[in-house]
């Protein structure tokens, strides 16, 4: 597992402690959180599990694609039943932890034992998942939260700087917590997308790990909610309007509405799009049913930028220029003076070959920057 440098790590520190200070609210957040931590504490998986005041889990996210299989089983059969033979509890650790931990230090028994037990056999090896690193993120003394960071068997065990690393952005991950999604921020694709195949009642038939997870985030605010206990509801209304109104289209009813279809949530926008699986075969009623979720448009930004030779500062100056700030809100934000602010956005103008922000914006959201001095083979 590669080590990232003293350059990569102050880059990933700054994307974080952006991420967090967006006005994204917790649930878009902590995904691109997560994702963004692979560079800062390399990790082989990410998760993130919210809490009440009193440390009950109340919600999870992982981000393996195989989540939506394994977190039923999890929360039924393992979450405060067995796992507590071996581990000392989420409700314990989201009460009293106050410091990054190396996950052996959570266990009730020593390692050989924990390698025989069900709780690994069954569970964590599965998700390949041996070596871990636990933090709580508080608001003052209220857990909010924990990260947890993964690594197999075969990787290294986490160490104390990469624990001291996970404390210092600590502070900012809580402040992800402190407001709701900004209603003003403009919803662009992201790359997250999976595909349902359905009969014409809305009944799956078969689905994408991508795309199971995705209908499982659409269909709940909080989808593995511990309470529930159990496969968390598909939005079936919405799988079944979609087959009507391709079928409408086939038999050419007036006024048909197009096969598509929306859903915003704490999670983000999820649009569905239908067709026929089968668009030759006349009497075929099976649909496939795209699905795509959509984010607010400074996370991709984010994700291109790091992509560039910037240093950390022009990569944050550069974010604030791409979504609208003017120079003297750049040099109030970054402490710098405004002719400074000005500095830095020529230099990134010249690099990126752009003139104002609608060019620049227009350049960061495609899939490949290119920057004067770079070529392409």
């Amino acid at each position: 597992m590669v080590q990232p440098g003293k350059m990569a790590l102050r880059k990933a520190q700054s994307r974080i402690q952006q991420l967090c200070c967006m006005g994204l609210g917790d649930q878009i957040a902590i995904p691109a959180i997560l994702r963004e931590l692979h560079d800062y504490v390399p990790s082989h998986a990410n998760c993130f599990f919210w809490s009440d005041p009193e440390g009950n889990v109340r919600d999870i996210y992982d981000e393996r694609p195989q989540a939506p299989d394994w977190l039923p089983t999890y929360l039924a059969e393992f979450h405060n039943r067995l796992d507590l033979e071996v581990f000392c509890g989420w409700q314990n650790f989201l009460r009293h932890g106050t410091k990054a931990v190396d996950y052996d230090s959570l266990l009730k028994v020593d390692r050989r034992e924990y390698d025989r037990h069900a709780y690994y056999n069954e569970m964590m090896s599965q998700l390949d998942f041996y070596w871990g690193l636990f933090m709580v993120v508080r608001d003052q003394k209220q857990p909010l939260g924990a990260v947890a960071l993964h690594r197999a068997p075969k990787d290294p065990r986490f160490n104390a700087d990469e624990a001291l690393r996970l404390d210092q952005i600590m502070p900012f991950i809580a402040h992800a917590f402190t407001t709701p999604c900004d209603p003003e921020h403009q919803w662009i694709d992201s790359d997250d997308q999976g595909l349902i195949v359905t009969d014409l009642r809305g009944n799956i038939v078969s689905a994408s790990a991508g795309g199971q997870r995705l209908l499982t985030m659409a269909s709940s605010d909080r989808p593995w909610a511990p309470v529930k206990r159990g496969v968390p509801p598909n939005p079936p209304d919405l799988l079944r309007l979609l087959g009507q109104r391709l079928a409408n289209v086939r038999r050419g009813t007036p006024d048909s509405f197009a096969p598509s279809g929306a859903i915003q949530n704490a999670w983000g926008r999820f649009v569905f799009r239908a067709d026929w699986l089968y668009p030759h075969n006349d009497a075929g009623e099976t649909i496939a049913i795209s699905i795509r979720r959509q984010e607010p448009m400074p996370l991709k930004l984010i994700r291109h930028i790091k992509h560039l030779p910037l240093s950390s500062k022009q990569a944050e100056v550069c974010l604030l220029m791409a979504t609208g700030q003017s120079y003297n809100q750049i040099a109030e934000q970054q402490s710098m003076k405004r002719s400074t602010a000005i500095s830095h956005a020529r230099e990134i103008y010249a690099r990126l070959d752009v003139h104002n922000r609608e060019q620049l914006v227009a350049k960061l959201l495609t899939p490949h920057v290119m920057v004067q001095g770079e070529h392409r083979f």
